[in-house]
């Protein structure tokens, strides 16, 4: 993460937030070290983290119904990873990675367990 990661939401009324997420792409694919640049829940394994660090990373920030919203977003990542066709200049499996990783998460998985490994 660095301040070129900062997006704007440039909204229909002419206002403007922050974006919720921006460059969040796994890049499991990738030669790395498996880690995430900021920890999520206290972890930084990408592989480890569970729906539970979901929650209580967001829990942190103070978003009430934090589990609800946890759930309801990992379930859009899934549908939208499993509807949406990537650029063709995509890694060929990054859409396959992504809905494997919402899916074992809301097995109650780790996101490298299960039916999907990164």
């Amino acid at each position: 993460m660095h301040a070129k990661n900062i997006s704007l939401l440039h909204q229909p009324d002419g206002s403007m937030t922050l974006s919720p997420a921006y460059d969040v792409v796994p890049q499991a694919h990738q030669p790395n070290d498996g880690e995430v640049a900021l920890a999520i829940g206290g972890e930084y394994r990408h592989a480890a983290l569970t729906m539970s660090h979901l929650v209580a990373e967001a829990r942190a920030w103070g978003l009430a119904a934090a589990a609800e919203l946890a759930e309801e977003t990992v379930s859009l990542v899934l549908q939208l990873a499993s509807a949406e066709v990537p650029d063709e200049r995509a890694h060929p499996g990054l859409a396959q990675d992504i809905a494997g990783f919402a899916a074992n998460l809301l097995a109650g998985q780790a996101i490298g367990t299960g039916g999907h490994q990164p």
